[in-house]
């Protein structure tokens, strides 16, 4: 068996995640929890950054059900559909980056900052995700392995949603 397969490797894994996300330096990088009220998989649709046009949500005639979103002026949309609603948005939002600002943005407490000190905030924010995903998979590996019950699929996509 591979070292990486192994429940005291996943466990020395665990151990080393746990101890950077408890770090005092990681916690004074930046505020790591300040993820807002909002729901992560409530995606507000960017006006159309070529018509400046409303987005609408469409749902894909094939199987398994896929989403994109289109612009309803200008027909603009998204190259691939998307396995989940909050998927599609984040999607048209990245090729619609000219009509946001972060400082509108519902969530991560970005409003009153510059944009250097948006970007370091966001930078600790991303570590404090990656960390706690990365947490998530081990512990799923781990449960499989032993009597333990894993964390929630729904909070490891609430982890992907704020990553993306």
């Amino acid at each position: 068996m591979r070292r990486g397969n192994t429940l005291e490797y996943a466990q020395e894994k665990r151990e080393t995640i746990l101890e950077e996300l408890r770090s005092d330096s990681h916690y004074e990088q930046t505020d790591t929890l300040a993820y807002g009220e909002h729901e992560p998989f409530t995606v507000p649709l960017a006006l159309c950054d070529c018509c400046q046009g409303d987005a609408q949500m469409q749902k894909q005639d094939q199987e398994p059900v896929r989403w994109i979103v289109a612009c309803k002026s200008c027909r603009k949309k998204a190259k691939e559909a998307q396995k989940r609603p909050w998927q599609a948005a984040l999607k048209w939002n990245d090729i619609n980056l000219g009509t946001q600002d972060y400082r509108t943005l519902p969530l991560f407490g970005l409003s009153n900052l510059s944009p250097d000190e948006a970007k370091e905030k966001m930078a600790g924010i991303r570590r404090n995700l990656e960390l706690r995903k990365n947490l998530a998979g081990i512990e799923r590996t781990i449960a499989a392995k032993t009597d333990k019950k894993p964390p929630g699929k729904q909070y490891q996509q609430r982890l992907s949603a704020y990553l993306q």
